[in-house]
């Protein structure tokens, strides 16, 4: 019961420190707030701090992590339905997308202070996801044999990053919408009817 308390403890503290750390970007923006100024207002330390985060970008790449983790989660139930492959493929973009529009300020933090080079670099195991789906298709013959499956996974990585990185920046941008018509183009490209 004690080890529950303390980690349920932990999680409060963390969840403290970046539900504060948010507020003060609203205010100030990424770059301008400092580490300082967050353990004031989440009430901790700075060692307590540097407990949880090595440094400031890392609570940001605290919620890539997470929308990483629901995206994997969703990739992994979405393969297992038993509808065509495309719509696999659309579904898994758009259950990633509705992670990134849950909390749009958090994500225009992350967008801005990270950029897409580090969002690109954490979601290696998820894009295993996207070419397990692109194989498949192959397999199934909804996709075209001679297209290379890694290559291909890389493409739809790239136009979902920059989609994201585009409505991250631009209010009249509507993610999923955005998302689907450019995702469509390469589909159509890899279809074989």
């Amino acid at each position: 019961m004690a080890e529950s308390r303390l980690a349920r403890k932990k999680l409060e503290t963390r969840d403290r420190i970046l539900r504060e750390a948010a507020k003060l970007f609203d205010k100030k923006g990424f770059v301008a707030a400092t580490v300082d100024e967050i353990v004031v207002l989440a009430d901790v330390s700075k060692g307590t701090f540097f407990n949880y985060f090595k440094r400031k970008d890392d609570l940001l790449l605290t919620v890539v992590d997470q929308r990483q983790a629901l995206a994997e989660a969703s990739a992994a139930e979405i393969l297992s339905l038993a509808i065509p492959v495309r719509d696999q493929l659309m579904s898994i973009f758009s259950e990633a997308a509705h992670a990134w529009e849950e909390d749009r300020e958090w994500s225009r933090h992350v967008l801005e202070g990270l950029g897409g080079g580090a969002l690109a670099g954490r979601t290696r195991s998820w894009a295993a996801w996207v070419r397990r789906c692109i194989e498949r298709g192959q397999k199934s013959g909804e996709f075209r044999s001679g297209v290379d499956p890694e290559r291909t996974a890389a493409l739809f990585l790239a136009i979902y990053h920059d989609t994201l990185a585009r409505w991250g920046g631009r209010a009249e941008i509507e993610l999923q919408a955005e998302l689907r018509e450019q995702l469509a183009l390469v589909l159509d490209g890899v279809a074989t009817s």
